[in-house]
């Protein structure tokens, strides 16, 4: 690599790694791109994961830079006839060069004409035990602009950096929905609809199978799966306690250690917070127009669940779950 270029391509590296902990995950990816353009022109680009299957790529998640969802519905149509997907698949080295031209189906080539992806870049990180892809496909609408040989080896040095910064920006994200005086008490992880881990703490995983068949580390528990696809943001296991939050096409995980002051519904924890503040069973019948022999008996049962006989045992308990 020559010395102007080596310098550009450290550039846009540096310029990664700085967006990703300068930027939010709604715009790293957009940033990312842009800088990538700056040592590689492109004219739009498809981001994501997805599985390789026979009949084509099943796509787990997606960013789209300059194109549509349009484009999308119209490739799965054609994606089994994607032998450019397949080609990379298989490559030595895991980033190849395209051309419409050099369709060998007829479909496919009416599409990547329709859609003006002349020539373009696929690089990937392929798992192969899992078929599990990470790829960024870029593309050119210009067809006298083919992709060079230097391109393609530009890309493939790129790729690891590219998906390094983006790894990191989504774990900062992840740590973010944990507050640092209760980061020791959560773990955290990150996860496609379709189970996959982008991100896990080793302590994510232990926790995880207290209470959960973990047969795969590489993806959530098919159990797990299906119950984080209700959209329900918690689930209190018998040890453990997770909860899970869905933004585009990734859920954010963290789970800790289930505490006594867990056993409590949301109106008995309400009420534990007034009696560890001091209040009597008066005032908080008051406070929430109910009866005061409402509250005795609820009362009864909050400290019968956390184990306890005397409201000023409460306050440490309740610090546990919040």
């Amino acid at each position: 690599m020559a010395s102007q270029q080596f310098s550009q391509f450290s550039q846009v590296v540096l310029g990664l790694y700085e967006a990703a902990h300068s930027k939010s995950m709604e715009a790293f990816q957009e940033a990312a791109l842009e800088l990538i353009k700056q040592v590689l022109p492109f004219d739009s680009a498809m981001w994501g994961s997805a599985t390789m299957t026979d009949r084509g790529i099943d796509i787990h998640t997606l960013y789209l830079h300059n194109t549509s969802m349009q484009m999308i519905e119209a490739y799965q149509g054609v994606k089994h006839l994607d032998h450019f997907a397949q080609d990379v698949a298989k490559a030595n080295h895991k980033t190849i060069q395209f051309s419409a031209a050099a369709s060998r189906n007829q479909a496919l080539h009416d599409f990547l004409i329709k859609y003006k992806h002349m020539h373009g870049l696929i690089t990937q990180n392929l798992n192969p035990e899992t078929q599990f892809v990470q790829w960024l496909s870029l593309f050119r609408h210009d067809a006298e602009n083919a992709c060079s040989e230097h391109e393609v080896m530009l890309l493939d040095d790129l790729f690891p950096h590219v998906m390094q910064s983006l790894a990191i920006n989504r774990k900062l994200h992840v740590e973010h929905l944990v507050e640092d005086e209760r980061r020791e008490r959560w773990s955290v992880a990150i996860a496609d609809h379709h189970g996959f881990f982008y991100h896990a703490d080793d302590a994510f995983l232990e926790l995880l199978a207290k209470d959960y068949a973990v047969q795969q580390t590489d993806r959530l528990p098919e159990m797990l799966r299906q119950i984080t696809a209700q959209l329900t943001d918690q689930h209190l296991g018998e040890h453990t306690l997770l909860e899970s939050r869905l933004e585009g096409d990734l859920l954010f995980l963290r789970i800790r250690q289930r505490v006594l002051a867990d056993n409590l519904n949301n109106r008995e924890f309400a009420i534990a917070k007034m009696l560890a503040e001091g209040l009597t069973v008066k005032d908080i019948a008051n406070k929430l127009h109910r009866s005061p022999d409402t509250v005795r008996t609820q009362s009864k049962t909050i400290y019968k669940k956390l184990g306890v006989n005397k409201a000023t045992q409460i306050a440490s308990l309740l610090l546990q779950r919040d």
